[in-house]
Parts: C-alpha cells; sequence; structure tokens
C-alpha cells in the first residue's frame, strides 16, 4: 500500500508486477498512466508538462509498468509554466510513437 501522496512509481511498479503475475494477454486490459510529478526529488526538469518530461516520464513509466504502451496517458495537473501547445505536441507526439493510443487530462 503506498501512503505518501508522491509515490514516486511504485504504484506502477507493483501494477507491473500484478500483471506479469497473472499473465493476462496484453489485448484483454486497459491500462492508464499519468504524467505530471517527478520521480525523484530535486532533480530539475522532472515536474510538469513540457516536452522534455512528457516524453521521458512516459518512457520511465513503461519500464515501471513493465509494458510497450498504455491505452491512455493523463496529463495529471495543468501546467501554468509551460505553453499548452507545447503539451499537446508532446502527448500528440507519445501516440505517433505508438507509447499510448490516446491521451486526456484529469
Amino acid at each position: 500500500v503506498i501512503h505518501s501522496y508522491l509515490g514516486y512509481g511504485q504504484a506502477e511498479i507493483q501494477l507491473g508486477e500484478a500483471l506479469r503475475r497473472l499473465n493476462v494477454p496484453r489485448h484483454h486490459l486497459v491500462v492508464s498512466t499519468k504524467l505530471y510529478f517527478a520521480t525523484l526529488e530535486g532533480i530539475p526538469n522532472t515536474l510538469g508538462l513540457s516536452r522534455k518530461h512528457v516524453i521521458e516520464g512516459m518512457k520511465n513509466s513503461l519500464k515501471r509498468l513493465g509494458l510497450d504502451y498504455v491505452d491512455v496517458v493523463f496529463c495529471h495537473m495543468p501546467d501554468y509554466e509551460c505553453p499548452l501547445e507545447e503539451t499537446c505536441r508532446a502527448f500528440d507526439w507519445l501516440i505517433r510513437k505508438g507509447y499510448a493510443y490516446y491521451w486526456g487530462t484529469s
């Protein structure tokens, strides 16, 4: 059980392990993740919705999950420091590269 507000990717690690143990065919699942928060405190460029963070965050999430793609990736909260167009283009890039099928906001 993750008790802190920021789990630093622990939920993804646990979900990935559960998926491996259950051995359910990937096409039977709908998996989502969210991006915004950093996985390590105090490291620059690991917070927000800049292109750099969105792409690196997605790759890190997939690694923790042990998956090649997610079905839906969410912008977890607005980033007022980053232009909205940059964020939209970054999420579009994820879809075009096959890291996610859809993106949304939460």
